[in-house]
C-alpha cells in the first residue's frame, strides 16, 4: 500500500510524487491503513492520499511522535519512546525512531493531496533511501504548473536547502 519507497528531500521530490499519482504512475491510498499495514511502516515508506477521494483528514499511524517543527514547507515529527508526562522535562524520542516527514498541496481544481514519509537518521546518512528527482521511473515526469499553483512558492526559498538531522534533533527539546 505504500505510494513510494524512498526520501521526499525537497518540495521538488514531493511534487514528482504527486504528479506520478495523478499520473497514475504510483498508486495513491484510498483509506487509513489497517493494523497489519502499519506495522509495515519502515524507513523510506512515503503514503500519498486526497483527502476528497480517501475520505481521510487526518493520518493516524499508530505511534507515538512529537510535536511538529517545521523545515521549510514541511512539518517534521520524530518518533517518541512513550507519551509524555507533566513530570518530563524533555522528550524521549524513541532509539532507532523514525522520522516522519509531512507535506500537503492544493490543487487548481480544489483536491487536497497529503504526503507522509518516514526515514530513519542511520538510513538518510548512509544514503539508503532514493530521492524521487534521481529515480528512473519519474525521470520523465514534468510538474504542471496550472496544476499545482502552489508551486511557484513552494519551490522558491529555503526548501530545496537540506537541513541535517543534527540541527533537528537538537530543536526538539520543549
Amino acid at each position: 500500500m505504500e505510494t513510494y519507497f524512498g526520501y521526499i528531500e525537497t518540495v521538488q521530490d514531493a511534487l514528482l510524487v504527486f504528479e506520478s499519482c495523478r499520473l497514475g504512475q504510483l498508486p495513491r491510498v484510498h483509506r487509513r491503513l489497517n493494523e497489519r499495514e502499519r506495522r509495515w511502516l519502515r524507513s523510506g515508506s512515503v503514503y500519498v492520499w486526497d483527502e476528497e477521494e480517501s475520505d481521510v483528514r487526518r493520518w493516524t499511524d499508530g505511534r507515538l511522535w512529537s510535536p511538529s517543527r517545521i523545515r521549510g514547507r514541511f512539518l517534521v515529527y520524530r518518533e517518541l519512546s512513550c507519551r509524555r508526562t507533566e513530570a518530563m522535562e524533555r522528550l524521549l524520542f524513541k532509539p532507532r525512531g523514525l522520522i516522519k516527514r509531512t507535506i500537503a498541496i492544493e490543487t487548481s481544481s480544489g483536491r487536497r493531496l497529503h504526503l507522509i514519509s518516514y526515514f530513519s537518521e542511520s538510513d538518510l546518512a548512509s544514503g539508503a533511501l532514493p530521492r524521487p528527482r534521481f529515480d528512473p521511473r519519474l525521470q520523465q515526469v514534468q510538474i504542471p504548473r496550472e496544476i499545482y499553483p502552489e508551486l511557484q512558492q513552494m519551490t522558491q526559498g529555503s526548501d530545496a536547502t537540506h537541513h541535517s538531522l543534527q540541527s533537528q534533533s537538537q530543536s526538539y527539546a520543549p
